[in-house]
């Protein structure tokens, strides 16, 4: 069956009946939503932004084809929220606001109250401000490339969390890496079973004596492997911060 979805719907997805859509916040490309299947098989899909307009507010996921049920618009689903970014598993009931079809994926829009997405985006960034130091005694190397002009430098990682780094870094280094777009980050975690590769952009620079304290923030969605890649680094803050 080649499923295109209702008139409404194709109009929900544009913000016709909700009006323009005012905000879109893109989520973290690590965070899951759970629905009830077929067969009474859970369907596990990505969340791929929520978006708020007229007081409405819809968050959007994307769902593989396979074992994907068609919900009508208005039914009541309940979801399962759970990834790296979250502390703990977030779980609510939302209506469908709409749906569409093609080959690769179903994408759903649910529409949640001010609460609901209030205390997810709580959770989200409550879980990205947790983050450990690491001691100068026993220093973890960092090796920081400027994108796209490719220099490479090797920086001493500060802290470390969810959302990013702080990195210090050499005057020289940040003559280079100062104006880059992005940053392509590579590092071992003490115990880490492999090395990690991330991409950041720098939130911030501050002098400190003759080097540099950069704050660099993960771009979730330019990340390769991002589910293996933070699920280590939560492990690793999580482990940090019980031991602590």
């Amino acid at each position: 069956m080649n499923l295109s979805g209702s008139d409404e719907a194709t109009g929900l997805a544009r913000g016709a009946r909700g009006g323009p859509l005012k905000e879109t916040f893109h989520f973290p490309q690590d965070l899951a939503l759970r629905i009830p299947g077929q067969q009474g098989i859970s369907c596990v899909g990505a969340v791929t932004d929520l978006r708020t307009g007229e007081g409405r507010r819809w968050v959007l996921a994307e769902f593989p084809p396979p074992g994907t049920p068609v919900l009508s618009i208005g039914e009541r689903v309940p979801l399962a929220f759970s990834g790296p970014c979250l502390a703990q598993a977030f779980e609510v009931e939302a209506d469908v606001a709409l749906w569409s079809f093609n080959e690769a994926a179903f994408t759903y829009g649910f529409e949640v109250d001010r609460a609901t997405k209030e205390s997810l985006l709580g959770a989200i960034h409550r879980n990205r401000a947790h983050r450990v130091d690491f001691s100068h005694d026993d220093p973890v190397s960092i090796t920081v490339e400027s994108c796209p002009a490719g220099h490479q430098f090797t920086g001493t990682l500060q802290n470390l969390s969810m959302g990013g780094v702080g990195v210090t870094l050499s005057a020289e280094a940040d003559a280079h890496l100062k104006s880059s777009y992005e940053l392509l980050l590579g590092f071992e975690l003490p115990g880490g079973d492999r090395p990690l590769s991330l991409v950041g952009r720098t939130r911030s620079r501050s002098m400190v004596g003759d080097e540099v304290r950069y704050g660099i923030q993960f771009l979730q969605e330019r990340l390769a492997d991002p589910l293996r890649q933070l699920e280590q680094v939560k492990s690793f803050v999580d482990a940090r911060e019980n031991a602590g």
